[in-house]
């Protein structure tokens, strides 16, 4: 896995190069993470959603910009955020949005706690996706 170094980036700038990461990593068969922080109060919301729908419930002084992936609106007022990208040779991105999304989870968690962190994971109602 190719770890990256963190940033303190604008939105605009953070979902830049996370866009990048995704499409043009010049070795674009290594997972790659990335963590990285705001210099700025943001919102994001997925490729496919009405900007309008979004653009009048966050506040018009709050930067609202669009993310390369899915996904309703995001806020990053005070977050901890990361890009992770999973190439699709890769055991974990055929094994399905679900179960990667549990992995990496349980990974994030076990990580924590090895540093005496108080956390757990809250698990997922059966009824949503």
């Amino acid at each position: 896995m190719d770890v990256l170094p963190r940033e303190y980036c604008t939105a605009v700038a953070n979902m830049s190069a996370n866009l990048l990461l995704l499409d043009h990593y010049p070795q674009p068969k290594n997972i790659r993470y990335r963590p990285f922080a705001w210099s700025e109060h943001a919102y994001t919301f997925g490729v496919s959603q009405d900007w309008k729908k979004y653009r009048s419930v966050v506040p018009p002084h709050i930067p609202l910009v669009r993310r390369s992936t899915g996904g309703g609106l995001v806020s990053h007022l005070e977050d901890w955020t990361f890009a992770l990208v999973i190439p699709p040779e890769h055991p974990l991105y055929k094994s399905g949005t679900l179960e990667a999304y549990e992995t990496v989870h349980r990974a994030l968690l076990e990580c924590l706690l090895a540093q005496k962190l108080k956390v757990k994971l809250v698990p997922l109602p059966s009824s949503q996706r």
